[in-house]
């Protein structure tokens, strides 16, 4: 009697299992599979334009609402880890860069860009505050560049920046440093895009001493917004604006 009762239930558990019909070239194949009880809320993207769902409908900063969350959960689980070389201070911090040095700039980027890197700038465009800045995304590695004018006691030059979002600082090479009269160890004030910024001349045992770094204290201390448009290599900085979330495209 038991096992006639065991066995009906394992027949109806059996049937309770959803079936698929595939059909594989001229024959038919049956697929049976379970399918686990999730909540749909966002554990699957529909599409990219659900993104702006994943935040409440009172805020539109993800970052507020993940550091929110954050500490909410501090206590259960410890903080990712940064794989840059971020040590005791900004001297202590080091990337490897292999894509880009000095003679790229100089010439693919430069090409790229429209400008010629280092050429002289006027005082004027040194105090022009930018408020928008287009730059270009450059090889394999998809490195987002973009130009400024760098001032400092009348010197203006066309500086080519490589965005990293982990550096701790904003970093010159040691070729701009010489021309802003930048030494090492010493942390100076500049202007970039007519925006007040202390910067370092990159670290002597660093591995990207000729590039210049444009790090996340700059677009934290002028409340940057990022857009990146990887179908035409481009990106670009807006100042001092809200993250606009809302979508608007085109069926």
């Amino acid at each position: 009697m038991a096992a006639n009762t065991f066995r009906q239930l394992g027949l109806r558990a059996v049937k309770a299992i959803p079936r698929y019909s595939v059909s594989l070239g001229h024959h038919n194949t049956t697929l049976s599979y379970h399918i686990h009880s999730m909540k749909a809320s966002h554990s699957v993207f529909r599409s990219y334009y659900t993104i702006p769902g994943r935040f409440p409908p009172t805020s539109a900063d993800p970052e507020g609402h993940f550091g929110g969350k954050s500490q909410r959960d501090s206590g259960e689980r410890s903080r990712p880890t940064n794989t840059h070389g971020i040590g005791r201070d900004q001297m202590d911090y080091d990337v490897l860069i292999t894509d880009v040095n000095h003679e790229t700039l100089e010439t693919t980027i430069a090409e790229k860009l429209g400008l010629p890197y280092l050429s002289e700038a006027t005082e004027a465009d040194a105090r022009d505050e930018v408020i928008v800045c287009i730059g270009c995304i450059y090889g394999q590695r998809f490195r987002a560049i973009v130009p400024f004018v760098v001032g400092r006691e009348g010197e203006a030059r066309w500086v080519f920046f490589v965005l990293d979002s982990c550096a701790p600082s904003t970093y010159l090479s040691a070729q701009t440093s010489k021309l802003f009269g930048i030494r090492e160890g010493h942390p100076t004030l500049v202007t970039i895009g007519g925006r007040p910024k202390e910067v370092r001349m990159s670290p002597p045992n660093s591995r990207f001493g000729d590039i210049n770094l444009l790090g996340a204290d700059f677009c934290n201390l002028h409340n940057v917004s990022l857009m990146y448009d990887y179908l035409d290599y481009k990106v670009k900085m807006v100042f001092g604006g809200r993250w606009d979330l809302s979508t608007r495209y085109k069926r």
